[in-house]
C-alpha cells in the first residue's frame, strides 16, 4: 500500500524491498480488516446517542409508526435529522425485527457505505491524478484511522454521508475534465441530495457543485444540478416546516430547534461568538489528529506539521469544486457551537490527499502506516476490553457495565417508568422504559468556557423532571462526554435538595440511579409533545 519513493533512472531498489513491501502491505491489510471485525461484532451500541436516536427512529418507522422518537415521552416526530439514514436501518430492522440480536445485520448498512465512500475514494484520486499505489496509500490510511473504523461500523450516518459527498465531488472533477455525459449534472443535483438526506451539511454540496459549474461557465449543467437537487431536497423541508418542535426545553435537543439554538449567527454575545470561533479553528486544525486517535499530548505537535502541509495545497485548489465545497462546510462547522473533529470525519481522505501532495517520500509513508498500526492494534485490545469500539482515553465504563445497568433497571423499575439518563435511548432499546436527556445544556459553558452547572440549576431541572414526569435519574461515570463531569455535579447537588432517593443497592460500581420522590409514575398527559 505504500507508494514508491520516485527515483532517478540510475537508482533501483535492492530486490528484497518489494517484497518487503507487500508483505508490509499485506500484514497491515489484514489488521484493518480484523479491526473492522471486532468492531463490527463489539456488542455496545446507543453510547454515541445519536447511533441511538437513529435506531430508536428506525424501530418507528419499521414498526409502523412513522418518523417518530420512539423513546422519548410523547413520541415526537424526528425534524433533527434526515431520515434517508433510518430509512435504511429501518429496512434492515423489517427483516430482523429481534433487537439486539440484528445489530450485526443493521451494521451492514454503514460498513457498506464505507466500502463505496473509501472505494470512491480512491476513484478520485485517481481522477485528481494521483497514481494507483497513491490513491490506494491515502485511502487505507483514512479508512485506518481509529475514529473512521468507529464511524464505519457504528450506526451513524458518516460513512453514507461521505459516501454520497465524494461521488458528488467524482461526478463534478469527471465533467470538469471533458465528460459530455448529459446524465453527469443530474446526477450531481442526485447526490447533492442524498448527501444532504443523510446529514442537512449535504446543503454545502448542493451550493459549492452549480456554483463551480457556473464559475467555469458551464451555464446550463451549474442550472440543471442546482434544480436536481433543489427539487430533491423540498420533501425535508416541507416535513420540517409541517412540523414544528414541540413545546419543552427538554425537546429542543432532539428537533430542529437545535439549530437554531447552537449556532453562533442568532445566539450568544460578541465576545462569546469570537471564542467559540477561534476555539473551533483550532479544534480544526487538531481534526486530522484527533481522528487518527493520537495520544493528546501528540495532538499539538501533529497539529502544526499536518497543518502545515494541508493547508498550502489547499490554498493551491482555492478554485477547484473540492475548494469550495471544504469552504462552505467548514464555514458551517466552524459557526456551530460544537467540537468540530467529528464533522470533519467525512473530510479526512481529502484531507489527507493535501498533505500526500506535500510529502511524497516512502519514509513519510513508512511512518504514518506505522503508528497507524500500532494505533490499530490498541483499538482492537480496547474494543474487547471495553465492547466498545469508540476510540477515547477517557473510558468511563465498559458494556458489561451497562448491560448490568439496564439489567437492573427492567428489574427494579416499573414498564411505565420514565428515565432521564445521558445516553436515553439506549435504556429505552435495552429496557422499554421511556427515556430523555432530563437537562438543557449551555452549549458555551459546557463547551468553550466551562462555568457552574452548564445543564442547569438543580431546582430547575427538578422542574423539568416534574413536568414530563421524570420518575428516575441515571447517572454513569460516561467520560467521554463532555456532560459527565458537570452531570455528577448536578446530581450531587440536587440529591442535596431531598428530592431524590438514591437507589444503589446492585448496581455496578459508578452507577447511580435516583428515584424522584413524590412522583406518579407514567402519567404523561394526552396531547405530549409530537401527538
Amino acid at each position: 500500500m505504500i507508494p514508491p519513493i520516485r527515483q532517478s533512472a540510475k537508482t533501483t531498489d535492492p530486490p528484497i524491498v518489494p517484497v518487503l513491501l507487500r508483505l508490509a502491505a499485506a500484514l497491515f491489510l489484514c489488521l484493518l480488516l480484523a479491526a473492522y471485525a471486532v468492531a463490527w461484532r463489539a456488542p455496545a451500541t446507543g453510547t454515541y446517542h445519536d447511533d441511538g436516536i437513529y435506531l430508536v427512529t428506525a424501530k418507528s418507522l419499521a414498526e409502523g409508526h412513522g418518523y417518530r422518537i420512539l423513546s422519548l415521552p410523547g413520541e415526537p416526530v424526528q425534524t433533527k435529522y434526515p431520515a434517508l439514514f433510518p430509512a435504511l436501518l429501518a429496512a434492515v430492522w423489517k427483516l430482523h425485527p429481534d433487537f439486539p440480536a440484528n445489530l450485526p445485520f443493521l451494521r451492514l448498512i454503514p460498513m457498506a457505505a464505507a466500502a463505496l465512500w473509501l472505494w470512491l475514494s480512491y476513484k478520485l484520486f485517481r481522477e485528481l491524478g494521483e497514481t494507483a499505489h497513491a490513491a490506494a496509500s491515502i485511502t487505507a490510511l483514512a479508512a485506518a484511522s481509529p475514529w473512521i473504523v468507529y464511524f464505519n461500523t457504528a450506526l451513524l450516518s458518516e460513512s453514507l454521508f461521505a459516501a454520497f459527498m465524494t461521488a458528488c465531488l467524482l461526478c463534478v472533477c469527471q465533467l470538469e475534465r471533458g465528460s459530455t455525459a448529459r446524465w453527469l449534472p443530474w446526477t450531481i443535483g442526485l447526490f447533492a441530495a442524498a448527501a444532504f438526506h443523510t446529514r442537512t451539511a449535504g446543503i454545502a454540496l448542493a451550493i459549492a457543485a452549480p456554483l463551480w459549474l457556473w464559475i467555469r461557465g458551464r451555464r446550463r449543467d451549474a442550472l440543471t444540478a442546482a434544480a436536481s437537487a433543489a427539487v430533491l431536497c423540498l420533501p425535508w423541508m416541507l416535513w420540517c416546516a409541517a412540523h414544528p418542535p414541540p413545546d419543552g426545553v427538554l425537546y429542543a435537543y432532539y428537533t430542529k430547534a437545535n439549530y437554531t439554538g447552537w449556532n453562533l449567527l442568532f445566539n450568544f454575545t460578541p465576545a462569546q461568538k469570537l471564542d467559540i470561533l477561534l476555539t473551533n479553528l483550532l479544534w480544526s486544525a487538531a481534526s486530522p489528529a484527533i481522528l487518527a486517535g493520537l495520544p493528546p499530548a501528540t495532538i499539538p505537535v501533529l497539529t502544526l506539521a499536518l497543518g502545515s502541509v494541508i493547508v498550502w495545497p489547499t490554498l493551491r485548489q482555492r478554485w477547484s469544486v473540492i475548494a469550495i465545497f471544504l469552504a462552505i462546510y467548514s464555514a458551517m462547522v466552524l459557526l456551530w457551537a460544537f467540537p468540530p473533529a467529528r464533522f470533519s470525519a467525512p473530510l479526512l481522505p481529502l484531507l489527507y490527499y493535501f498533505a500526500w501532495t506535500a510529502f511524497r517520500h516512502r519514509a513519510v509513508a513508512a511512518v504514518a502506516f506505522t503508528a497507524a498500526a500500532i494505533l490499530l492494534v490498541i483499538q482492537i485490545r480496547q474494543t474487547v476490553e471495553y465492547g466498545d469500539a469508540m476510540p477515547t482515553t477517557t473510558q468511563g465504563e465498559n458494556w458489561r457495565s451497562v448491560t448490568a445497568t439496564n439489567d437492573w433497571l427492567r428489574r427494579n423499575t416499573p414498564a411505565n417508568a420514565v428515565l432521564a439518563a445521558n445516553l436515553d435511548p439506549l435504556y429505552y432499546l435495552y429496557t422499554g422504559r421511556k427515556a430523555i436527556r432530563g437537562f438543557e445544556a449551555d452549549p458555551y459553558t459546557l463547551v468553550y468556557e466551562p462555568g457552574p452547572f452548564p445543564l442547569g440549576q438543580p431546582n430547575a431541572v427538578l422542574g423539568q423532571f416534574h413536568s414530563l414526569p421524570v420518575s428516575h435519574w441515571i447517572v454513569t461515570p460516561c467520560a467521554p462526554f463532555a456532560e459527565c463531569r458537570p452531570l455528577t455535579e448536578l446530581s450531587k447537588a440536587t440529591a442535596a435538595t431531598g428530592e431524590l432517593e438514591p437507589l444503589e443497592t446492585g448496581l455496578p460500581s459508578g452507577v447511580h440511579v435516583y428515584r424522584i420522590r413524590n412522583r406518579t409514575v407514567g402519567s404523561v398527559a394526552k396531547g405530549a409533545p409530537g401527538r
